[in-house]
């Protein structure tokens, strides 16, 4: 019985991992197609011919990747990698 009650509190230890490891590519996919849209709207209102499209997913990726520092850092210590 101990094996069982091992084996349970394993998975139960690993679901926080998958949770935030899917949250990682969810925040990467979702503020980068939330550029792309608020991009595609104000070139249609601006009539600025794409260039809107292309800053706002510029700048919907690296929020994203933002997003994906923090949270891979989240809970470490950081200032142990600065000189």
């Amino acid at each position: 019985m101990p094996e069982k009650d091992q084996k349970v509190s394993k998975t139960k230890n690993s679901y926080p991992q998958m949770l935030s490891a899917s949250l990682i590519g969810i925040n990467l996919v979702v503020s980068t197609i939330v550029g792309l849209v608020i991009g595609y709207y104000l070139d249609r209102f601006f009539n600025s011919g794409g260039v809107l499209i292309i800053v706002f997913l510029i700048v919907g990726i690296f929020a994203g990747f933002i997003q994906v520092f923090r949270e891979v850092f989240k809970g470490s210590d950081v200032s142990k990698f600065k000189k």
